[in-house]
């Protein structure tokens, strides 16, 4: 062997973070078979695993699997972005030589000097700070979707001290699609984690602080992990890419309960080195009961996610549990597990009536589980078709992982690559935690974007950020690989530019600029707008469009939610109005309310949307002034209902009351139906003005 190639392996065995130092001799450790066996499934899998996240992650496979003309845009903007990158990194390479790789030590030696306890707390202060900052920006300090906004409804219940509410009679004027009001009981459809969460937090009216604290508590955990397995160098500049990440950040910065599984399922793989390491019995026992309670809690809050986390990391410790220690530390872990798991059947129990039926089946149906069937949105729901979406997911992720000008995901597979000659064991734990969650949601039916990165995927950010900085830590420091030192940090400056681009495909400003755009009147600081009306004793009405109120008089009459979408989205809106009218004039019991309808909306023949007013109309059906008048109401000013059903209060016994209560407005004729509940309060209207300066809304009179 020519002295080159010895120095060129030496340096790579010196500075591959993941690589553990073996006997000098390899013929005083025999290999078993079984262990090459493993070794090659490992290698493949990760081969295997970094080419479908290569071709996925860049090019429209999608778009291939449904025969369609691809998308080539994005690729040929992401293949100049390359060159250029690669180009500027080689010249600055060539030019600076050994500058370069001082600049690089000097830049190392600066994050490091700070102790392990100075480092974490100096992240999560910038984490937390920015988080903060993002959350009034972007979002008001406000929740941004109609998930969060339920989910703030049940804190408020639990805030309360209830688990639900009494529903109203007339449900209609109180209705929204992500709550259960039937049986007796009203509460969100979501689990009871999260919302136990902001419950307390909501009391001081600062639970828009409690997801910016837990990323910065996930970037902490991540870095525990990391510097668990790898030299601590390498193990900082992995935290601060996490710490970087948008996708991460502007999750992070909303009140989507995403945030709080990543945080606990990060906490459960810190643990993870300890538990491996430890010869000790009692910390042994200590790091099974975090990692217990952790995924457990994160089952409380969105139990998919946290099955397919759970599987992951109970597959790596039945693999490396080396001694009885470890094998009796699971007994804890189980027992451990066990009681934020009591809380969320007890709260499903005392909600739905079944511990093990979660509300979101009791108002979606089965049809919204997990599995190749029908799905709510009206399609069967097959492999390629799950494959479809995913490529839509990671061809997002793409650019929302870190909003460079290159797919992220090239760089993810790159490492895959790099790391599969000599996989660690804790190169195939986040492995696994990647491929599991992709192949979880490749068997879901829903695809849902935040900040333009798949939210269904968030809780494998840790192995995407793993192996994206390993495609740069386990390359050889020497002149050749120079260059790919200088990418990460050239696309991290370009993502973080401070100048607004109207036509860039990604950036940090930009994206968040496009967030703070996007409210609109879903910001609206409904406090402050009822502490300035100075109202009490009050019935404040709210102007939902047609299209929300069609979909909640379709519930109401047995619909579920998804296909109350599908009926308003294909059938006239009139001939769905005067049916739903007629179900209340004449109500039957020889028929069906749902047959009835099918009945009579299908006689107007099939419809298409109208621009504009998110619903669709037929040519053949009739459109009377009393219909039109509906639509013509959306141009009034809406705002959806469930902000406002997240600041209703209620009595000890569970029923509506407080200084002002909020309720949906059907116009003057229907209203009248709220009478005799509410007929001892002043009623108002919520009314939309306009002048030269902005749009605004105010508490007015109600005629």
């Amino acid at each position: 062997m020519s002295a080159r190639k010895r120095q060129r392996r030496a340096d790579k065995s010196a500075t591959h973070p993941n690589r553990r130092r073996g006997p000098e001799n390899p013929t005083q450790t025999p290999v078993s078979e079984t262990h090459r066996l493993l070794s090659f499934i490992a290698t493949t899998s990760l081969v295997l695993g970094g080419a479908f996240i290569m071709v996925f992650g860049i090019f429209p496979v999608g778009d291939w699997l449904q025969g369609t003309p691809g998308q080539w845009k994005p690729v040929r903007e992401w293949a100049t972005a390359v060159a250029a990158i690669i180009a500027v990194a080689v010249l600055i390479a060539a030019v600076g030589r050994e500058q370069v790789d001082q600049l690089v030590d000097r830049a190392t030696q600066l994050i490091g000097r700070p102790s392990r306890r100075a480092f974490e707390w100096g992240m999560a202060l910038v984490v937390f700070a920015f988080c903060a900052f993002l959350a009034q920006y972007c979002f008001a300090a406000q929740a941004a979707t109609g998930d969060s906004m339920s989910m703030r409804f049940q804190a408020r219940l639990l805030a309360s001290g209830r688990l639900f509410a009494v529903p109203e009679a007339q449900r209609e004027f109180f209705n929204t699609p992500e709550a259960l009001d039937a049986s007796g009981r009203w509460f969100s459809q979501f689990p009871v984690g999260w919302p136990l969460v902001l419950a307390v937090p909501m009391r001081f009216g600062i639970e828009w602080l409690v997801a910016p604290l837990l990323t910065a508590l996930t970037v902490v955990w991540f870095y525990r992990l990391v510097a668990g397995v790898m030299a601590d160098a390498p193990a900082r500049w992995t935290a601060i890419m996490l710490a970087v990440s948008p996708w991460l950040l502007f999750l992070g910065s909303s009140q989507e309960n995403h945030i709080s599984v990543v945080a606990l399922l990060v906490l459960a793989l810190s643990a993870l080195p300890t538990w491996v390491s430890s010869s000790d019995g009692r910390t042994i026992a200590r790091s099974a009961a975090l990692i217990g309670v952790a995924v457990a809690s994160a089952a409380a809050i969105r139990p998919y996610d946290a099955a397919l986390v759970g599987v992951v990391v109970g597959v790596f410790q039945l693999t490396n549990a080396r001694t009885s220690l470890h094998r009796r530390s699971l007994v804890v872990q189980i027992a451990a597990g066990a009681i934020p798991l009591a809380v969320l059947l007890l709260a499903n129990a005392r909600t739905t009536g079944n511990p093990f039926l979660f509300a979101y089946d009791a108002l979606n149906g089965p049809e919204h589980r997990p599995g190749f069937h029908m799905t709510p949105r009206g399609f069967v729901l097959t492999p390629t078709i799950g494959l479809i979406q995913t490529s839509g997911k990671l061809l997002r992720l793409s650019t929302a992982l870190f909003e460079w000008p290159v797919p992220a995901l090239a760089l993810v597979a790159a490492g895959m690559l790099a790391l599969a000659r000599h996989p660690s064991r804790w190169d195939m734990l986040l492995f696994g935690l990647m491929m599991v969650t992709i192949a979880g949601y490749v068997a879901y039916g829903g695809e849902s974007y935040f900040a333009r990165g798949p939210r269904y995927l968030i809780a494998s950010i840790p192995a995407f950020v793993w192996f994206a900085a390993q495609a740069v830590i386990s390359r050889p420091r020497n002149a050749r690989w120079r260059w790919v030192r200088l990418v990460i940090p050239l696309c991290t400056l370009v993502a973080w530019r401070p100048w607004l681009s109207p036509q860039a495909q990604s950036g940090v400003r930009d994206r968040a600029n496009g967030l703070h755009l996007s409210g609109g009147p879903d910001r609206l600081d409904v406090e402050s707008l009822v502490a300035s009306s100075r109202i009490d004793n009050a019935l404040v009405f709210v102007n939902e469009t047609w299209r929300a109120r069609l979909l909640t008089r379709l519930r109401l009459i047995g619909l579920r939610p998804a296909r109350a979408d599908l009926v308003v989205n294909n059938w006239d809106a009139c001939a769905i109005q005067a049916s739903l009218d007629d179900i209340d004039a004449r109500p039957s019991t020889s028929e069906d309310p749902v047959e009835r309808l099918r009945r009579q909306v299908m006689a107007a023949g099939p419809a298409r949307p109208f621009p504009g007013a998110r619903v669709s109309f037929a040519e053949k059906a009739e459109h009377g002034q009393g219909c039109l008048s509906e639509l013509r109401r959306d141009g009034l000013g809406t705002l959806p209902f469930a902000m406002f059903l997240s600041r209703e209060r209620f009595d000890p016994e569970g029923r509506l009351s407080g200084p002002v209560v909020f309720a949906i407005d059907y116009g003057d004729e229907r209203n009248e139906r709220l009478r005799a509940r509410f007929g001892n309060r002043t009623w108002y209207r919520l009314r939309r003005t306009i002048n030269a300066a902005d749009t605004a809304y105010v508490i007015g009179p109600y005629r």
